[in-house]
């Protein structure tokens, strides 16, 4: 029986021996492979496009008008013809407004028009001092003339295009003579 203990301590041992060889081996396994990197790499580029630059070369303007009432005249952006309704008789042809895009060739923009203005006279700020400037259009490099009630999309068919813009005003009953002034506001960005 004494025999058979030893046999039977030399066969655990060999065991014991055998399971701590593995763990030491299989722990030497995993630092191996928990330290092992594998490195990539990619190249970032970037290109610098021409700034766009907006350049007003004409103020809109409407010429002279009789106003005994209500009535509206409204601008054509392709060449300031005007066609009126109501009280107002236009004399002579009006301006449209102009400025000059310049930027990347090739790229598409947008650009927005303020969608209410008013032109006001004197400081009285009444509606009779007031008119109203609503119903934008615009032309680019010549084109049909669109609406300009929500953004315009085109692209810069060369470094730069000239757009032109119409619009309607409504006049009252009393409208006060004088001058009338407002402005127009045209953001433009790359697409």
């Amino acid at each position: 029986i004494v025999g058979s203990v030893d046999v039977y301590k030399r066969q655990i041992m060999n065991k014991i021996k055998k399971l701590l060889i593995f763990t030491v081996v299989a722990l030497f396994a995993y630092n191996a492979n928990a330290q092992i990197q594998v490195t990539s790499s990619m190249d970032a580029t970037a290109s610098i496009v021409a700034p766009i630059l907006v350049t007003s070369t004409a103020d809109m303007g409407f010429g002279k008008l009789s106003v005994t009432g209500v009535g509206t005249v409204t601008m054509s952006a392709a060449d300031g013809t005007f066609e009126s309704t109501g009280a107002v008789q236009t004399l002579g042809t009006g301006i449209p407004g102009q400025v000059v895009i310049s930027g990347e060739s090739g790229e598409a923009y947008q650009f927005t028009v303020t969608q209410v203005t008013q032109l006001t006279t004197g400081s009285l700020g009444t509606a009779v001092s007031k008119m109203p400037m609503t119903d934008f259009t615009v032309t680019v490099n010549g084109g049909s003339e669109v609406s300009a009630a929500s953004a315009v999309t085109a692209t810069l068919a060369a470094a730069s295009e000239t757009i032109k813009i119409g619009a309607k005003i409504t006049t009252i009953a009393g409208q006060l003579t004088g001058a009338y002034e407002g402005a127009i506001a045209i953001v433009f960005e790359y697409q």
